[in-house]
């Protein structure tokens, strides 16, 4: 599949990644900041991805659309692409790129196809600071294979299977485990800061844990400006696993946990915030455990 133009909704941390990319090696960008925050159109402006003025343009415009948005803002996004697809007759190819159930794929597939349009499940597997050193986009669907031409244009992608909904809960496991450590770690080591023993954890888990200690480091610190997107994903992870009538007990309590974060009374939120310092810290050298 050739693509000259792509159009991405919208760009947030990792579309505007995306954008970037793609612009480097001469894809045309375009985007619909129609709606969004100041820092979203200060993104386009930095990447230089083209303004349209709606959707519906957005759509004629484009060979691609690549859906990058909250998981909670990824219905009403593929809703209206397939309302704007309705409207012009235009039909490029979808690619739902969220952290959503299965389910939830399935369903903006089928207001795409309604449309007459079509779509790939996707999910970006790994950070967007690291999208062109790491990172990559697990595709599935009839025409996922297409978006295989995304590999020459800067981009990682593996087709991991030929049905919607594949890649989207490959991407919610990889989000549980990472998550579901992150928390874990996180509450260990509050319950260590109350316990007035921190440095001495910090130091027992870096000797037994090294590996962990390597990776857990950025997600750790971003944890207090992501928390509630976190515990909305966690609880989408919930609902996958309850339609195959299994109710883990641990990503319940990541969610508890993220949600708890995320609306901590402010004495709470500096307990958080300096135990989650203490970490990076530690982990970067710039501190002793004692």
């Amino acid at each position: 599949m050739v693509l000259k133009t792509v159009g991405i909704l919208s760009l947030g941390e990792m579309g505007e990644q995306w954008a970037r990319v793609l612009a480097f090696h001469g894809v045309c960008v375009c985007t619909c900041s129609s709606g969004r925050s100041p820092c979203t159109l200060e993104a386009a402006q930095r990447c230089g991805a083209l303004e349209m003025e709606n959707v519906e343009a957005l759509v004629q415009a484009s060979d691609l659309i690549v859906s990058l948005v909250p998981a909670q803002a990824s219905l009403e996004v593929g809703r209206r692409v397939a309302e704007a697809m309705k409207r012009t007759g235009s039909r490029p190819l979808f690619l739902e790129s969220n952290g959503i159930s299965p389910a939830r794929a399935e369903e903006i597939a089928g207001l795409v196809a309604e449309a007459g349009g079509d779509c790939v499940d996707g999910g970006v597997i790994g950070p967007a600071s690291q999208l062109t050193q790491g990172t990559f986009t697990v595709l599935s669907g009839p025409r996922a294979s297409e978006l295989e031409t995304l590999g020459s244009l800067g981009l990682s992608v593996e087709v991991v299977g030929d049905k919607v909904g594949q890649a989207s809960a490959l991407k919610m496991l990889n989000i549980g485990l990472f998550h579901g450590l992150t928390t874990l770690m996180l509450e260990l080591l509050f319950g260590a800061r109350r316990l007035g023993i921190l440095p001495q954890a910090l130091t027992l888990y870096s000797r037994r844990l090294p590996e962990l200690f390597e990776r857990l480091p950025p997600l750790v610190k971003n944890t207090p400006r992501q928390a509630e997107r976190r515990a909305h994903e966690m609880a989408e992870l919930l609902e996958i696993f309850a339609n195959v009538d299994f109710g883990p007990h641990s990503l319940a309590a990541s969610r508890d946990i993220l949600s708890e974060i995320a609306r901590a009374a402010p004495s709470q939120a500096q307990e958080w915030n300096e135990t989650i310092t203490r970490f990076t810290e530690f982990r970067s050298g710039r501190t002793s455990a004692t």
